[in-house]
């Protein structure tokens, strides 16, 4: 005999899930609009202190951020440019000696394989 089982859900629930699912894909879809708000907000909170003393030294607080913003800038393209080329050389030396490494690895991989006694001529020839 089978029994029947009913269940209803009231109207404020059904609306509540769809309110819950739409906000989800709201949010899904400007997270990187959040993201950079959350950037803005940690950026902006962590130059109030150095605005706040170049005010005490009479500076007015439009130029404080600026100045601020602009040192903050300097510095970062002058971390690129003392770091950048030797990071684009080990990219390329990377990509050079990719073949090498994957050559390595099918080789330690089959050793690997032949000591468990495991067939692997089709599996690293796929």
């Amino acid at each position: 005999m089978k029994s029947e089982r009913r269940i209803s859900f009231s109207l404020s629930s059904l609306l509540l899930i769809l309110a819950s699912v739409f906000l989800l894909i709201l949010l899904w879809q400007i997270q990187g609009l959040i993201i950079l708000l959350m950037i803005s907000v940690v950026l902006a909170a962590s130059i109030v202190p150095i605005v706040n003393w170049a005010e005490t030294k009479q500076v007015p607080r439009w130029l404080a951020v600026v100045l601020v913003y602009l040192t903050l800038i300097a510095g970062l393209t002058g971390f690129g440019l003392v770091i950048g080329p030797a990071v684009v050389d080990q990219i390329t030396l990377l990509v050079r000696q990719s073949p090498v490494f994957a050559e390595k690895i099918i080789g330690i991989t089959t050793n690997l394989a032949g000591r468990l006694g495991a067939d692997t001529s089709n599996f690293i020839e796929q």
